[in-house]
């Protein structure tokens, strides 16, 4: 493909070894990189999501991101970059902390919804849970509970996938963040209605119309 590179198998496997070699200096490096592809799809993943409930990253202004300032380009770039994405991902969850990981799979939950791999990632997606449960963080918990409801309606576990938008709606009305209700009430209703819930399914949304006209 143009502007695009590869090393020969033997080539890499030496390359890996002098880096190996380096120690400390090598993975910083390698964090570095890291660093760079979880903040650049982030941005991607905004443009390409503008609705999806986001837990912001730390910024980094050493990090220089490459110019995606729209849909088209968002999209051209999460296609050209999710091999490297998903090394990205296998690398933090190797050795990376439990926060990055946190991170980075609620970054690339679109991602792995577009490729079909979402239901794959439910273990890190519950580890996502876990740690910002640990941390008390309502909102980036309850965010990483709808990507875990996302994630097991893909697996049809319809009311597991129920239980966690529920918990999430339950959190994000603690913390008064009514936007984020909504989303989760809109999460819950997917699997509701693909169960054949239907009084419950306009129950909730008629809770959402009478408080959105108060």
């Amino acid at each position: 493909t143009p502007n695009r590179f590869t090393l020969h198998d033997l080539l890499r496997k030496y390359a890996r070894t002098l880096a190996d070699a380096e120690g400390t200096a090598s993975r910083a490096a390698v964090e570095r990189l890291a660093n760079f592809y979880i903040s650049a799809a982030d941005r991607a993943d905004r443009l390409v999501h503008p609705y999806r409930p986001r837990t912001s990253l730390n910024p980094d202004d050493s990090i220089t991101l490459p110019e995606i300032n729209d849909v088209h380009a968002a999209e051209n770039w999460l296609i050209a970059e999710s091999s490297n994405l998903s090394d990205t991902l296998d690398w933090i969850t190797s050795h990376g902390s439990e926060h990055q990981l946190a991170l980075c799979v609620h970054v690339l939950t679109g991602l792995l919804d577009m490729h079909g791999h979402l239901a794959t990632a439910e273990p890190l997606l519950l580890r996502a849970v876990e740690h910002w449960a640990t941390t008390r963080n309502s909102g980036a918990w309850a965010r990483a509970l709808l990507d875990l409801s996302g994630a097991r309606s893909q697996r049809s576990r319809y009311e597991e996938a129920i239980s966690a938008a529920r918990e999430a709606r339950r959190l994000a009305r603690a913390s008064g963040d009514s936007e984020l209700e909504f989303e989760c009430v809109n999460q819950m209703f997917i699997p509701l209605w693909q169960t054949g819930q239907y009084e419950s399914a306009k129950s909730l949304q008629e809770q959402l119309l009478s408080s959105l006209s108060q």
